[in-house]
């Protein structure tokens, strides 16, 4: 792959825009089409990336504002769009080392660029079950939907231990249900296990309602 940096170190201007098109045989239309930008914040400040969808297909993705060291940035601003590009996804992409913090900034801004792009789920109403393996064991809930919302969520079994599982219990569900989705819920410190447990079940039942 054709680096789109100079070999010597140079300076940028502050805003760059590193694009990256690629042709890919992806079929799957689960994007709507349309240029996204959304933003993270890197490891010397808010990290801006722009993305442009096409026939349901992520082609391009454009860094255009950053604040990070230059000869840090250069490779995971190389490799990380393409390998989203590449895998038409931000899941499992492999980090830059030496430049964690700066990898992990432009593939959560990307992220959110492709949420932007994300046709809206509907939910079927009724109520739904799902699992996940908490701390101490399986955790299981219970989730209702009415008029395509979700307005209830109940443990209905754990194995956690009660005094660290009682606030990720009120707070997480929730969260979740204020803002109708399990994206970017505010773990607790102190039990991270069962926190992730619980939004685990949650998208484990909400599967079961997607129409």
């Amino acid at each position: 792959m054709r680096s789109l940096f100079s070999k010597k170190p140079i300076i940028l201007l502050t805003c760059i825009s590193i694009l990256f098109a690629f042709s890919i045989g992806v079929n799957a239309n689960t994007l709507d089409d349309g240029n996204y930008v959304a933003s993270a914040e890197g490891y010397g400040g808010e990290l801006k990336v722009e993305v442009k969808v096409e026939s349901g297909e992520l082609i391009e993705i454009s860094i255009i504002d950053h604040e990070e060291t230059e000869r840090i940035a250069e490779t995971p601003f190389e490799r990380i769009p393409a390998q989203i590009i590449e895998r038409q996804s931000t899941e499992d992409i492999e980090m830059v080392t030496g430049a964690t913090m700066t990898s992990e900034a432009l593939v959560e801004a990307v992220d959110k660029a492709l949420e932007k792009a994300s046709p809206s789920l509907e939910l079927k109403d009724g109520d739904y079950q799902g699992a996940a393996e908490g701390y101490g064991g399986e955790l299981k809930v219970e989730v209702k939907v009415e008029s395509g919302e979700l307005i209830e969520i109940s443990i209905i079994d754990h194995e956690e231990t009660e005094r660290i599982a009682e606030t990720p219990f009120k707070r997480i569900p929730a969260q979740i249900i204020e803002n109708q989705s399990t994206e970017d819920i505010e773990m607790v410190t102190g039990a991270t296990m069962t926190s992730e447990a619980l939004i685990d079940a949650v998208d484990d039942a909400l599967d079961k309602a997607i129409k």
